[in-house]
């Protein structure tokens, strides 16, 4: 008989912010158990941020393998054995892989005499009982973000961890990568350990998910047992909401018009190419989306070359491509971009300043028409309605589509985002595509991007 793991009745949960709640939340979690969950508009989340010690009960039981929980800050919770992992899980670069498994777990140091032999010959028993191919005296900086998040997870097994909580770990991982954290998820189940998933791709963890628990209107709308149903889960979600499926303005297919040449997939040298108004989804099969990043971001430190219309443009720093009409935005930047110092409406005119100011300086003056203008925000959206905290990213969006590049990288957004937000950006990334910007999609998250976009690149057709 499988033990109870964790139990939540009739519970109301506040997250970090005291704005996000979630009510009359029922829940029973069992040993050997795998749980997805499911929501928009960053509802799941709330849950999540109450199992790191960052939110609060408000009313309600929550028991831990059969004892009610009085207080749920971090260290009481993994006393409890409760792990939260997510791409933030802390890491040093400083330490080996061995000694980022157990120096860095809680503990008191001084009682520790740190015994070298001791942490590999214990690190190489964990890598070989979970089948894990890493070398426990590697330097850590040659660890993508998905050795990190495993190395994470073994950290917490070491611990005698009984509920590990994975937030938002699909985007690290490859489409082919992601079976190594499914196959850890399946022995971890095997052990009677218990896993809650929340993350913007639950679609990578059907598999191994024994049940869906969906939020809306901030309660468990649903419960899914059947593994056959657990595609209806967006519909569910999203019902009612319409989306174009793509651009419907006719693009010139014949000659690319923009061409990053140089990229390192692998042991190769590839480029992309994109024409004017054409959505292009680059395959993370090619290579890994964070190290093609990587490279964007950084284009005169790797050799990337820049060609707009056949002409190689300037590229050594991130202004010389804006000068050259070519954007970049990621989640991985803070706020995506958001300036804190500034007002939303200069945080949507920041590049385009030097186009509506004139000689003479009205900037003032036509910055406030153009941002009256309807043509730029959504329908029934004003500026007022945004809040710098909750949605400031959307400033980002609604800058690049005033800018009107040549080319806009995006990545990560979408894979990052909620339900709800995946339908907004896609909206907006479509609008910018049939005003001429050619937009290359650097997301994890292929299955939804796919489905708007004219066109999947891979290494293979290079």
């Amino acid at each position: 008989m499988k033990r109870e793991l964790l139990l939540l009745k009739k519970v109301t949960i506040e997250g970090a912010d005291s704005g996000n709640r979630l009510y009359d939340v029922d829940l029973l979690l069992r040993e050997s158990e795998c749980f997805c969950l499911v929501s928009a508009v960053h509802q799941k989340e709330v849950l999540v941020e109450y199992m790191q010690g960052l939110g609060k009960r408000i009313s309600g039981s929550v028991r831990l393998k059969g004892t009610e929980l009085t207080r749920a800050d971090r260290k009481t919770l993994e006393k409890h054995k409760v792990f939260v992992i997510s791409r933030s899980t802390p890491y040093m670069n400083t330490l080996n892989i061995g000694e980022n498994i157990f120096l860095l777990r809680r503990n008191s140091l001084k009682k520790v005499v740190i015994n070298e032999r001791a942490i590999r010959n214990q690190t190489e028993y964990y890598f070989e009982k979970y089948k894990i191919e890493l070398n426990p005296d590697a330097a850590s900086e040659t660890l993508s973000n998905a050795d990190k998040i495993i190395i994470g997870i073994i950290r917490s097994v070491s611990q005698g961890g009984r509920l590990i909580v994975l937030s938002d770990t699909s985007g690290a991982f490859s489409q082919k990568e992601m079976v190594r954290l499914t196959s850890l998820i399946e022995r971890l189940k095997e052990e009677g350990i218990g896993i809650l998933i929340s993350d913007n791709n639950p679609q990578a963890f059907y598999c191994v998910a024994d049940r869906l628990i969906i939020f809306k209107h901030r309660k468990i709308a649903k419960k899914i047992y059947d593994p056959e149903q657990f595609p209806l889960a967006t519909e569910i979600i999203l019902r009612g909401t319409k989306a174009g499926e793509g651009s419907q303005k006719e693009k010139k297919t014949d000659i690319p018009s923009i061409c990053i040449r140089g990229l390192k997939a692998g042991e190769r040298t590839v480029s992309i190419e994109a024409c004017r108004g054409e959505i292009v989804l680059v395959s993370r099969e090619a290579a890994p989306i964070d190290s093609l990043w990587d490279q964007c971001r950084r284009p005169s430190d790797c050799g990337l070359e820049f060609f707009i219309d056949g002409k190689k443009v300037s590229s050594h720093t991130m202004a010389d491509l804006v000068k050259n009409r070519v954007g970049m935005m990621s989640y991985e930047i803070s706020r995506m971009g958001v300036m804190e110092n500034m007002s939303k409406e200069d945080n949507i005119l920041m590049p385009s300043y030097r186009k509506i100011s004139g000689r003479l300086g009205f900037y003032r003056k036509a910055s406030s028409y153009i941002l009256r203008d309807n043509f730029l925000f959504e329908a029934g959206e004003a500026l007022d309605d945004i809040d710098l905290e909750k949605n400031g990213w959307k400033l980002v969006f609604y800058r690049w589509k005033l800018f009107n590049p040549r080319v806009l990288i995006v990545h990560n957004c979408i894979t990052a985002a909620d339900l709800w937000e995946r339908d907004w950006i896609k909206k907006r990334l479509i609008e910018m595509a049939e005003r001429g910007t050619a937009v290359i999609l650097l997301e994890n998250e292929a299955a939804f991007c796919s489905g708007f976009s004219d066109r999947v690149w891979t290494v293979d057709k290079v």
